[in-house]
């Protein structure tokens, strides 16, 4: 405990002050806990240094716990924790999303084996009347709905176009390879539907597309662009699909067919042309095309039909691929995991070495914090990912401390004065922090000081507590004070000197002396007048009394240090002391 006499009032001043940053200090250990996840990190002892040696994991699913600790910090008992930050550098391999079975037509679909895969299915229909498909199946496990667009019949046909997905899971528990879908309400008459598939992989098991666009017209728009622009990621494809329910021109047989192009960015998948049995003059028109995206971006293609359409309906989607996320990031005490969780799980890690934030200055983490907790060599800041198609990687982990400090001044008050013939000491602190009893100590020099007494401190306070001490045989004049406080630890330290005079009988008194900012003239007959000067008999100042002022204060604060005299004359007498001024 440190102590600095401080004049104050008790109104409220801060008794802690902004104090340090400690840190970014670097992991001294690295290891894996399987308090979380199934699947252990690599090498993670390689988390102490940045220099590419990575720790990671490539096994798809949620991670262990990897942990650095050991940080190596040496707060003092005076520093309160404020903050903590952790910071990670971590980064991902990727796949990007891939083709795995290639776009088809038919109510059947084989789906070869694959990572993080997804069964995408897209139907445009025709029907005189309004028809919806309400449930799409692959081997009797449902699809959930992407987007869909149609153009109500009225004066022509009801045409819709949709896109369905399949992800990992249900692609497991499928039976067979039929892809079955139900209508709701409405009567079948001239209609008529495309069934296209393809199976993809490398695809997000989360969020598996990040946009999805549509559009129609009833014009005669060729080329027709679709309505607005799909946003892509890095990795990403964006897969398009468009309907117009008109026959190609020049005619085409029904199946395979050239009816459409798409701006030349884009990869045509397929170009089908199907319609009802009893109504093979009318038909329609279905394209699917994919592009491959390398970087995020934005696209907007156009189609346009080979022959004479009145309307057309077309849907633009963006597959992201499967990323590598947060899944858990915690602190540790030596006494476990503790605090907030921190993880930020919708983010991909980044294709190279990022160091990401997590917490900051004012952020304790849900929890308090003492010294010793983050000194200790089992406090650690911990990551689990989830990894879905590549590998996520970690090649540093660092912690930085944000502290304030409890003041260099726990003493508020610390005064002696005499009362019936003794000198009566008081103390106050504002705070203590691990001490174990305060000295107090006297002297007649104010240089050499002899243990005069002693009282137990309370250890820990944060509350304001007071102590005295009289010293009952005080030497006549000047005595000098001071405390020693003792820590649990043996460490001590001293406040400031404080001064008494000490009158046995009454008459003329001075005090402090040495003085500092002003000393104290006491009179117990009163005076006339009091001169202060210097040693060369320069009047400094001057000061006019009556028979009944008993003190008089003189400033001495614009004073040099020096040696100087009080002449102190009253009706009868004249007394003339020595002062010594002395700054401190």
């Amino acid at each position: 405990m440190r102590i600095i006499v401080f004049w104050l009032l008790l109104s409220g001043l801060p008794l802690c002050v902004q104090g340090q940053v400690f840190g970014p200090n670097s992991a001294g250990e690295g290891e894996n806990v399987n308090t979380i996840g199934v699947n252990p990190w690599t090498n993670p002892y390689n988390v102490r240094i940045s220099n590419n040696s990575r720790t990671d994991v490539t096994v798809p699913g949620i991670t262990n716990y990897v942990i650095g600790r050991d940080f190596g910090f040496n707060l003092l008992n005076t520093d309160v924790v404020e903050g903590i930050e952790m910071q990670v550098e971590r980064s991902e391999v990727v796949n990007n999303v891939a083709l795995l079975n290639a776009w088809g037509v038919g109510a059947s679909r084989t789906v070869s084996t694959g990572t993080n895969r997804c069964l995408l299915v897209i139907i445009a229909s025709e029907n005189v009347a309004a028809r919806n498909i309400v449930d799409v199946k692959y081997g009797g496990i449902s699809l959930s709905p992407i987007t869909s667009v149609n153009i109500p019949a009225g004066g022509g046909s009801y045409e819709k176009i949709e896109a369905w997905y399949l992800l990992e899971s249900g692609l497991a528990a499928a039976a067979g390879t039929n892809i079955t879908y139900t209508f709701g309400a409405g009567v079948a008459t001239a209609n008529f539907e495309i069934v296209s598939s393809a199976v993809y992989q490398y695809v997000d098991q989360l969020e598996p597309f990040n946009d999805s666009r549509t559009s129609s017209t009833t014009t005669a728009a060729s080329p027709y662009q679709l309505g607005q622009a799909i946003t892509t990621l890095a990795g990403s494809i964006a897969v398009t699909g468009v309907f117009s329910g008109n026959v190609p021109g020049p005619a085409q047989a029904l199946g395979a067919s050239t009816a459409y192009t798409i701006n030349s960015t884009f990869t045509e998948q397929l170009d089908f042309h199907a319609a009802n049995a009893g109504f093979s003059a009318i038909g329609g028109v279905l394209q699917v095309a994919t592009r491959n995206f390398s970087a995020d971006g934005t696209v907007q293609p156009s189609f346009t039909f080979s022959g004479s359409t009145n309307r057309q309906v077309a849907l633009g989607i963006s597959m992201r691929r499967a990323r590598q996320m947060d899944y858990s990031v915690r602190l540790r005490k030596n006494t476990g995991t503790i605090g907030s969780e921190k993880a930020v799980t919708a983010t991909e890690w980044p294709t190279s070495d990022t160091y990401a934030v997590y917490g900051g200055p004012t952020d304790l983490w849900g929890t308090t914090w003492t010294y010793t907790e983050v000194n200790h060599a089992n406090f650690g800041g911990m990551l689990s990912a989830l990894v879905q198609g590549g590998t996520a990687r970690v090649d540093h982990i660092t912690m930085t401390i944000y502290t304030s400090s409890i003041l260099p001044v726990e003493l508020l008050d610390f005064t002696a004065m005499p009362e019936s013939g003794a000198v009566q000491c008081n103390w106050i602190t504002a705070t203590e922090r691990n001490t174990d009893y305060f000295l107090l100590e006297k002297s007649t020099d104010g240089i050499h000081f002899e243990t005069l007494g002693e009282r137990q401190a309370a250890g820990n306070s944060n509350t304001v507590l007071e102590y005295t001490f009289s010293d009952a045989t005080p030497e006549p004049g000047i005595n000098y004070y001071r405390l020693r406080s003792v820590d649990m630890d043996g460490t001590t330290e001293y406040s400031e000197i404080v001064s008494c005079m000490f009158n046995p009988s009454p008459g003329i008194a001075m005090y402090p002396n040495p003085a500092n900012q002003w000393t104290t003239v006491l009179t117990p007959d009163g005076f006339e007048e009091i001169v202060l000067t210097d040693a060369g008999g320069h009047i400094i100042d001057r000061v006019a009394g009556t028979q009944l002022a008993e003190a008089q204060t003189l400033k001495l604060s614009a004073m040099p240090d020096g040696v100087y005299f009080v002449c102190i004359r009253s009706r009868e007498t004249v007394t003339i002391k020595k002062l010594q001024k002395l700054s401190r």
